[in-house]
């Protein structure tokens, strides 16, 4: 698997308003609590440009990781940085980082503008440059709500606003799409594009497989606190196991005996997709099980499917381990 990496030639200085763009690196980290090892010599790199996808199962680790990152715990060892520089030792972090890791932290009876307020003159913003993000964000519908009224999307809103107030160049969001409608998760998904566009460096941790898959350049997956891959999607797509899709009046049936012999399959519609598994030994599993086929054909392997075969794979290889 092709692993993403970044040059020195890409880490940059920050000064105290730059907004360029430099890479993360965690290298070697590692995490213990107690007698739990959260975090076991983790390396990835995330590049300027793209969009980077978190990926992992409950519990994997990647909360701990951005809470690392972000100089909220400290590691026991390695290092997590923005560029060559730990969250601590930024000059102005506001200014260049923006992170969203929780959206229930606010009073909840403090308005909306008031608290966005404070927040820009903390950053030194403009009023005008504030406002510029307040409506790109869609908060400047309920700047005069308190913030206990909120909804859960609101106030999703409210915490990417409160993070991009100051302009960043580098964005480290936590489940950013949770309690999004549809109309919010394509805002969101429209404007993480754009940023990457303009170079800046995006990371983003989510469970929403289906509308990350539609967002994400590059891919950083761990389970149990270990790297599975650092790759760019199209990479990881390339090297995949055969999928297909198939097409039958007993989609779910056929689904379940799939299932049953190990492969990941999924059913929507009557069409079923499966990853890992020959055309001809499907079509000999419908005739042991007496389901009729309407058509297979060759697809192109969801993210969901590649995520649960990477996972599923890794805690087969641990046990025989």
């Amino acid at each position: 698997m092709t692993t993403t990496r970044v040059s020195d030639s890409a880490v940059v200085s920050e000064g105290a308003n730059s907004l360029r763009a430099v890479p993360i690196l965690v290298n070697n980290l590692s995490k213990t609590i107690g007698r739990s090892e959260i975090l076991h010599d983790l390396t990835f790199a995330v590049a300027p440009g793209r969009v980077t996808g978190f990926l992992g199962p409950n519990g994997a680790g990647k909360t701990m990781t951005l809470r690392i990152l972000l100089g909220l715990v400290a590691p026991n060892s390695g290092t997590a940085t923005f560029g060559r520089r730990s969250f601590n030792e930024l000059t102005n972090p506001g200014n260049m980082v923006a992170s969203s890791l929780d959206s229930s932290g606010f009073h909840p009876g403090m308005r909306v503008g008031s608290y966005l307020r404070i927040q820009a003159t903390a950053l030194g913003v403009s009023p005008s440059a504030a406002q510029e993000v307040i409506d790109a964000t869609g908060v400047g519908g309920f700047v005069r709500a308190r913030i206990g009224s909120l909804s859960l999307g609101m106030r999703q809103r409210l915490s990417l606003t409160s993070a991009l107030i100051g302009s960043p160049s580098v964005l480290v969001l936590d489940e950013p799409m949770n309690g999004l409608d549809p109309h919010g998760v394509a805002w969101l998904r429209d404007y993480l594009r754009y940023r990457a566009a303009l170079g800046h460096t995006v990371l983003v941790s989510s469970h929403a497989l289906a509308e990350a898959e539609n967002l994400i350049d590059d891919v950083v997956l761990i389970d149990g606190g270990r790297l599975v891959l650092s790759s760019s999607l199209t990479s990881w797509r390339s090297v995949a196991p055969e999928t297909l899709v198939i097409s039958t009046a007993k989609a779910d049936e056929l689904t379940t005996h799939l299932r049953d012999r190990g492969v990941i399959a999924e059913s929507a519609s009557g069409i079923v997709r499966s990853l890992g598994v020959s055309e001809q030994a499907v079509r000999d599993i419908a005739t042991q099980t007496g389901i009729e086929l309407v058509a297979v054909a060759p697809a192109t392997a969801s993210l969901e499917q590649l995520f649960l075969d990477a996972t599923s794979r890794k805690g087969i290889e641990q046990e025989r381990g």
